[in-house]
């Protein structure tokens, strides 16, 4: 049978320290949790060197942010009345540029 990573045995314990570490934080109040800011910088750094960041093409213009939860979200698409566009990408992860100037309007909120 195949399971996945968090569920194998061995990481159980490793999740429950890291859990229990910062279980009384909230992202929300990024003033007062200054270590979740921290975590949050890092993964987007990460992310955008996976994405080509250090690349001399990309002018290192990747920047991101990360949410508590996907419910702001859904909220959001709903109250805002927000659409989705997705455009495609190549076999090495880039996106069609093209494709994302299409869609590019006044009501653009985020590329």
């Amino acid at each position: 049978s195949c399971i996945g990573g968090s569920e194998s045995h061995g990481h159980f314990s490793l999740i429950n320290e890291a859990c229990s570490m910062f279980a009384h934080t909230n992202p929300l109040h990024l003033d007062v949790f200054k270590s979740v800011a921290h975590f949050e910088a890092e993964v987007v750094a990460m992310t955008a060197a996976l994405l080509g960041s250090k690349e001399k093409n990309s002018g290192g213009q990747i920047c991101g942010n990360m949410t508590p939860s996907g419910t702001e979200y859904i909220i959001s698409y709903q109250y805002f009345n927000i659409k989705l566009w997705h455009v495609p990408i190549n076999k090495n992860f880039q996106v069609d540029v093209k494709a994302i100037q299409c869609h590019i309007t006044k009501n653009t909120i985020l590329v």
